[in-house]
């Protein structure tokens, strides 16, 4: 069900002693005059203004639900009521959709953030099966999962950032998942992608880690012998 621009319920919205209310209180010494304004059919982005604010959002919740948010956190999906309008609102996604009925606006709710709900109850389910988590980051999570393992000094000593990520060598492990949450929509520069790396065991993880760490060193030894010699290092 697509939304609707809020014009299109123009004679109900006007037929609504909830939002006369709302104009009568909101708008207080200018109401009567303004209303009867609205009613000739003047003026009227003026109410639909008063209507779509988001920061207020008149009315009441219907409906709510979770999607995942960035940092093991979540945000709140709602369905809001206002006289016969019925609209979904979530934190940074604007503007709000406009629906007749509960229904719609919930059946449009579900499949417009169904990343974000999936995303949760994937989350809700590694956390169930004994999962947990270990580091999260904006984007790349290499030196926290770095940090977390002990291996950062290692990692820079042999300029291994020269061979190979480190998240994309840590999922080589079969004791870590790195999932990843779109966050802030698709707006450039104000969304990006939030990864949470989680374990099953993290002794294990661990052991995992050093021996990939150690293969690489060995892989690229040649490499690294001489670019520890140009740089005047011995591999001590």
């Amino acid at each position: 069900m697509n939304p609707k621009d809020i014009s299109e319920f123009k004679d109900a919205i006007l037929a609504s002693e909830e939002i006369h209310a709302l104009v009568q209180k909101e708008l207080g010494k200018d109401a009567d005059e303004k209303w009867a304004a609205f009613q000739r059919g003047e003026s009227l982005d003026d109410l639909y203004e008063l209507i779509s604010d988001n920061e207020t959002c008149y009315g009441e919740i219907a409906g709510e639900f979770e999607g995942a948010a960035p940092d093991n956190d979540t945000f709140a999906i709602q369905t809001w009521r206002l006289g016969p309008l019925y609209f979904v609102t979530a934190n940074e996604f604007a503007p709000l959709k406009y629906f007749g009925s509960f229904k719609e606006a919930e059946d449009y709710a579900l499949e417009d953030f169904s990343g974000y709900i999936d995303a949760l109850n994937e989350r809700e389910q590694e956390e169930d099966d004994g999962w947990s988590e270990i580091a999260s980051a904006d984007d790349d999570v290499s030196a926290e999962l770095l940090d977390w393992s002990g291996l950062k000094k290692i990692w820079k000593q042999y300029h291994l950032r020269n061979f190979d990520r480190f998240q994309d060598l840590a999922n080589r492990s079969k004791h870590i998942i790195i999932s990843r949450d779109q966050w802030g929509g698709d707006s450039p520069g104000l969304s990006g992608v939030w990864q949470t790396a989680t374990t099953d065991n993290e002794a294990d993880l661990r052991k995992d880690l050093r021996a990939l760490v150690a293969g690489l060193i060995w892989e690229n030894r040649e490499q690294i012998h001489e670019h520890r010699r140009v740089s005047g290092q011995d591999m001590r």
